[in-house]
């Protein structure tokens, strides 16, 4: 696989190794881990704007990157959005909710498209920038809730009403995160469907074919 590697999808692939870098910091309670993480998060949020432009830009684009593309997103937005319901900042509700829909999706995904999976539409889209931005927006709120470098910072600056934003952005995330899932079972889920049954014929057919006589 690493030889069909291109730049995009290294610029992918990077999401990947950015997001122990985020979850660490969290994790451990590192000094000033909130704003460390909220960085990483922005620079993810920043890879996955650009790695797609660098793949048409290129012509390098692939199944792979494609597969790749949609590992990333669902891996650390789910990572994310589950270390702050365990932080306290939103219900288990939310990452629940978030979970159930990428793993939803991705079944529906693998059974339809073994090959190249279609781009991302509008709704995906909408849902992903939403969601990086919900994010790093309540790293930053917890971060001045809790005395940070931000709570010192807004003494200067009025980020407080701008950062109370962030639960709301969060909500948006969460209904466009259901609305995306419903859009991409709408267009595929019957497709999906005629393949698990074709599966499910070729399985029997093949049994009864192996199947000894008497």
């Amino acid at each position: 696989m690493l030889i069909k590697l291109n730049m995009a999808c290294w610029i992918t692939a990077s999401r990947l190794v950015l997001l122990p870098v985020a979850v660490l910091p969290l994790a451990l309670g590192w000094s000033h881990g909130l704003l460390i993480a909220a960085s990483i998060c922005s620079l993810a949020g920043a890879t996955d704007a650009v790695d797609g432009y660098v793949a048409r830009r290129l012509g390098c684009v692939t199944a792979v990157g494609a597969w790749l593309d949609l590992l990333s997103d669902k891996l650390f937005v789910s990572v994310m959005i589950g270390l702050l319901a365990w932080l306290g900042v939103v219900p288990f509700w939310v990452p629940g909710i978030v979970i159930f829909r990428e793993v939803t999706v991705s079944l529906v995904r693998l059974i339809q498209f073994r090959g190249r999976p279609p781009a991302s539409d509008v709704w995906g889209k909408a849902k992903m920038a939403a969601s990086m931005v919900a994010i790093v927006g309540l790293l930053l709120r917890l971060d001045m809730q809790q005395g940070g470098l931000l709570a010192r910072a807004s003494t200067h600056v009025a980020l407080s009403p701008l950062l109370n934003l962030a639960p709301w952005a969060m909500y948006l995330a969460v209904g466009l995160t259901v609305l995306s899932g419903l859009n991409y079972l709408l267009s595929y889920g019957g497709r999906a469907r005629m393949g698990w049954q074709k599966l499910s014929t070729g399985l029997e057919c093949q049994q009864a074919s192996s199947a000894p006589t008497t």
